[in-house]
């Protein structure tokens, strides 16, 4: 009789290297896409609080210079150029009657300077010419107003912000909008 051959289960060196490689490149891909997922959530998380920021002192800024008159505005001038500040005043009741208006319905009483301009540690400020600051927004990294001649009663802001990502890099986010200030 012959003897029967038994064919003999196990993998070879080839089969082990090759499983090993699969599993390696599997491994790599779902790093890399994980990976890029945890990076795409934190520039958007910096992009959300850049944008919050951003939506904060404009929103303060908007109201305030709404506020505003034209001839109470005394920088920038209606000139068109891009200034790095704004000052201006609002009515305020000075002296405690409950109305900033005199006899005829004009308004008479505007209070202390108001500007707001880049602070230290790239911040927006808004300052009382009387003394006193506070910080509208961390994080910016330009803030300029605009008045043309042709529309001295608008004024254009823009205000950049730049979220500090790791790595060195930084989500940027800009808001340009229009005021027009109140009749004079």
């Amino acid at each position: 009789m012959k003897g029967r051959m038994r064919s003999q289960a196990g993998l070879t060196l080839a089969d082990v290297v090759i499983s090993l490689l699969v599993v390696g490149l599997l491994t790599s891909v779902v790093t890399g896409v994980l990976m890029g997922a945890r990076n795409g959530w934190i520039v958007g998380s910096a992009r959300l609080e850049g944008n919050a920021q951003l939506r904060r002192a404009v929103d303060w800024m908007s109201r305030e210079l709404a506020q505003s008159a034209p001839a109470q505005v005394s920088a920038p001038p209606a000139d068109g150029v891009w200034a790095g500040g704004i000052t201006f005043r609002i009515p305020e009741d000075l002296d405690g009657d409950g109305t900033v208006l005199d006899g005829q319905g004009t308004i008479a009483e505007w209070s202390e300077t108001i500007t707001y301009g880049l602070g230290s540690g790239n911040t927006c400020v808004r300052t009382l010419g009387g003394g006193g600051s506070s910080v509208l927004a961390h994080h910016a990294t330009a803030l300029q107003f605009r008045r043309t001649a042709a529309a001295p009663d608008v004024v254009e802001i823009r205000v950049t912000t730049a979220t500090a990502l790791t790595g060195g890099a930084s989500a940027p986010e800009t808001v340009e909008i229009r005021v027009r200030l109140r009749n004079p």
